[in-house]
């Protein structure tokens, strides 16, 4: 699933019966789905299941906010009665979230930290003694350093587009990167990123670093050798505002490899 709003036209999920809850958006592929400038409202369990990835989004007045392994940068959760149940990463310091008002700000997560909790003391937990914002529950849950100050949504990150360029390249054979990027208050640089291992941040490499006037690229496709996990390869562009906010656009770039040399397929 993809849904892109816009800040001045985000995308509405809401009751259809001001009375009874709907119940969620979910996904079961491993890829999970993405969107962007999107308000959730009044479900019972949000958005749940696959890899999401959630920017800019707000979850209110839901039954559960969001669950699952989600990637959640830049979002509001206002009034829930769970924020986040389980899983997922929250963590983003340069597009960070915000829980407030949530009868259970953050059951679990993979990480919370950098996230405005309603309070400049912080999450209340048995751990931070003292903290008076939103709940966490999780004896696990990382959620160091926190924010002490409300993060402005006013300024958002920027919005970046990778076009598909080809549907399969060979090894050393040359294909050209294009995407479109937009910002409100000025995009400073793109860094192009390559993945021969799956969509997972620890795995990308910096292909180049280019000036924000430039959006294409001639990229030479790597031989990436034989996949035991069977592992996608991705390619991601980043772009980067004058505030340090950012935002990539990621296209799965090979198929499952058993060969070499291998080909990469492109999105």
């Amino acid at each position: 699933m993809r849904a892109y709003g816009t800040p001045a036209e985000p995308i509405l999920f809401q009751r259809a019966n001001a009375v009874q809850s709907w119940y969620d958006l979910h996904s079961d592929r491993d890829e999970g789905g993405r969107m962007r400038h999107v308000i959730v409202d009044g479900s019972s369990d949000g958005v749940n299941g696959g890899a999401w990835r959630l920017e800019n989004c707000t979850f209110r007045n839901n039954g559960i906010g969001t669950s699952g392994n989600a990637i959640v940068t830049g979002s509001q959760y206002l009034g829930n009665g769970t924020g986040n149940s389980a899983a997922g990463n929250l963590s983003s310091p340069t597009n960070p979230n915000s829980f407030v008002g949530n009868t259970v700000g953050v059951n679990s997560a993979d990480n919370a930290a950098n996230i405005w909790w309603g309070s400049p003391t912080g999450p209340t937990t048995s751990r931070n003694p003292g903290g008076r914002g939103d709940s966490l529950l999780s004896q696990l849950t990382p959620f160091t350093p926190f924010l002490t100050a409300a993060p402005s949504y006013a300024d958002t990150p920027p919005e970046v587009k990778l076009l598909r360029p080809s549907f399969q390249m060979d090894p050393g054979s040359k294909v050209t990167l294009r995407w479109t990027s937009t910002d409100d208050v000025g995009i400073v640089s793109h860094t192009i990123l390559f993945s021969p291992v799956g969509n997972v941040s620890s795995s990308f490499q910096t292909v180049a670093t280019l000036p924000a006037t430039q959006q294409t690229y001639e990229w030479t496709v790597p031989a990436i050798g034989f996949q035991v996990a069977g592992q996608n390869a991705f390619i991601k562009v980043v772009a980067k505002d004058t505030t340090g906010k950012q935002v990539s656009m990621s296209g799965k770039s090979s198929s499952r490899l058993t060969t070499l040399p291998a080909r990469c397929n492109l999105p």
